[in-house]
This record gives C-alpha cells, sequence and structure tokens, in this order.
C-alpha cells in the first residue's frame, strides 16, 4: 500500500508540473504572437536624434498613411556662436513637398539640402529652430542617419 501511495503523489506532481510547464509554454507563445504583430506593425523608428559638433538634429515621424509621412526636425544650437545662415544636408531617398519653415536648396537623387526660410536663419546658442515636411516613400521610410551643417 506504501509504495502505490507514493507512486500517487508522484504522478499528481508529475501532472500537475507537466500542466504548469504547459500553461507557460501556451502563454509565451501568445505573448510571442502579440509582439510579432505588434512590431509588424512598426515600419519606422518613430524619433531620433543625431549629436553633431555644435548641434543636434531630431528628426520626427509625426504621422503615417499610404506611402506617405509627415516629419518635424529640430536642429537645436549646442555650441557656444550662433549658428548663421544655417543650412542642413543629409541622405534620404524619400521624395520631398510641401515644405515649411525651411526650403529645399538642393536635391539629387538621396542627397537634400535643407536651408533656412528666412525668418529664421540663425540659431543663438542653446536655441532651436524647426521646420517640416510631408513626404513620400517606397516600402520604408528612410530616415536620415547623419547631417552636415553647411
Amino acid at each position: 500500500m506504501r509504495g502505490l501511495a507514493g507512486n500517487t503523489i508522484i504522478n499528481k506532481i508529475t501532472a500537475g508540473l507537466l500542466i504548469f510547464i504547459m500553461a507557460v509554454v501556451s502563454s509565451l507563445g501568445g505573448i510571442q504572437g502579440n509582439v510579432n504583430k505588434a512590431q509588424a506593425k512598426i515600419t519606422y523608428e518613430k524619433e531620433t536624434v543625431f549629436y553633431g559638433e555644435g548641434f543636434t538634429v531630431k528628426y520626427t515621424i509625426d504621422s503615417q498613411w499610404d506611402n506617405q509621412y509627415t516629419a518635424n526636425v529640430v536642429l537645436t544650437n549646442t555650441g557656444d556662436k550662433p549658428i548663421e545662415n544655417w543650412e542642413l544636408s543629409y541622405e534620404s531617398y524619400d521624395e520631398y513637398g510641401n515644405i515649411w519653415n525651411a526650403k529645399v536648396s538642393y536635391r539629387s537623387a538621396r542627397i537634400y539640402n535643407i536651408k533656412n526660410a528666412g525668418h529664421n536663419q540663425n540659431i543663438e546658442p542653446n536655441q532651436s529652430v524647426s521646420f517640416g515636411f510631408q513626404a513620400s516613400f517606397n516600402k520604408t521610410i528612410d530616415i536620415p542617419k547623419s547631417y552636415k551643417l553647411l
């Protein structure tokens, strides 16, 4: 009798552990499935910050639909001298339209030069200017990786 009772307890413990392990594995699969679905919807990094010598650029995607988006760019003077008559150069294959608070001064297949709008041409130390635009893209949004002040 004692041997049977011992086996019964072991069998119950084993069955309980198996049920627990199956529940954990099942719940992890459900979580993983939800994570994958959420990640599949994100096709771009919403905000990036570039740190240059004496300036930073914060690039933010405000909205996205179909193959278009709007973005806001904040250029901040982190140096100790004014940035005068600023012009920013960077790479992007996206096609810009409807730009505000700046203008496209040069455009090639992959290079954009964005120049101030006149009223915001100088940036004092610890001050910022911003501009925005609407753009279209192919497959994924091409967010610039680096910037140069010209």
